[in-house]
């Protein structure tokens, strides 16, 4: 699912949505959990060897799995899950 139907579902379900920092990368989109932290929506990669970039799609499942844990970002919830 593309970050911007990500975002329209999580206001959809009374999520409210607000922009950060992630890592080096300003403006990014988070959303704000009830206890008022951030699940920033984005993860990076390394498309070739030496570059950074950032990865915006996830399905919608594992934004309420990482939504309902502590984590802080989508990368941080693909780690846990990766080890």
């Amino acid at each position: 699912m593309k970050q911007e139907n990500i975002i329209k579902k999580a206001k959809k379900l009374g999520y409210k949505i607000k922009t950060c920092k992630y890592i080096y990368w300003d403006n990014e989109p988070a959303i704000i959990r009830d206890d008022g932290s951030l699940l920033s929506i984005v993860s990076t990669y390394n498309p070739q060897p030496g570059t950074t970039s950032l990865k915006t799609d996830f399905k919608w499942d594992d934004v309420e799995c990482a939504l309902g844990g502590s984590f802080d970002s989508m990368g941080a919830y693909e780690i846990y899950w990766e080890n």
